[in-house]
């Protein structure tokens, strides 16, 4: 298992910091349908042939997976408090195959539960996991660990401070535009806009410690 450790919990709910600590118990997320519910949901994508791809030293380059998986995590504020709603994914079978042009195609879901017709997300996460597998932990449902080799990418506030090396998230050649999607289900599947994420960040390192927490709520 990796070397996970709370250095930061953001607790939205209630509007404080609080701590806590790494126990058994905690569910192992490697895989970013674990924290959306897809049961009335939506499939989303990238346009065909289109790719995620990040700014290097002022040049785009479609991403390189290497032995890992890129993630970004689309999230809402309903009222009640902050939720994961939605999400886009590197791992699936084109990009998996290598196929020319699709390296770093994204696809995923979004629950349509949280994100009602026409409404946009507050936040957007990125991630990248360089092994691919196990990228958080989550406690009670509510307490979500990060693993300390994570690089992270946002769009928003949600979590300000917790994320100070993070790079920004491009979409359709403006920074931060992807909070200015409109998820609309009348036309069927959504696909997305070219999507860029800059500048190349470093690997997040706190206080000497492995892992980010951040408490939120799951809602089903």
């Amino acid at each position: 298992m990796k070397n996970v450790i709370v250095v930061i919990i953001v607790a939205l709910m209630v509007g404080v910091g609080t701590g806590v600590s790494v126990s058994e118990g905690a569910l192992i997320i490697s895989n970013p349908n674990q924290l959306v519910d897809i049961s009335y949901s939506r499939y989303i994508s990238m346009a065909s042939g289109d790719n995620l791809m990040e700014r290097i030293d002022g040049v785009d380059y479609v991403v390189n997976k290497g032995e890992g998986e890129y993630y970004i995590l689309f999230g809402k504020n309903d009222g009640g408090g902050f939720v994961f709603g939605g999400y886009l994914e590197t791992d699936n079978a084109s990009s998996n195959s290598g196929y020319p042009g699709y390296e770093g195609w994204c696809n995923g879901r979004i629950d349509r539960n949280i994100f009602l017709e026409g409404s946009s997300p507050d936040y957007a996460l990125g991630i990248y996991d360089d092994d691919g597998g196990q990228f958080a932990l989550l406690y009670s449902g509510v307490a979500l660990v990060f693993d300390g080799n994570l690089i992270f990418w946002e769009s928003g506030d949600a979590f300000p401070g917790a994320f100070p090396d993070a790079g920004k998230i491009e979409y359709d050649g403006v920074v931060d535009g992807i909070l200015d999607i409109e998820f609309t289900y009348l036309y069927g599947d959504i696909r997305l806009e070219h999507t860029v994420l800059i500048p190349e960040p470093v690997t997040m390192v706190l206080f000497g410690f492995g892992g980010l927490a951040l408490v939120w709520r799951k809602r089903w």
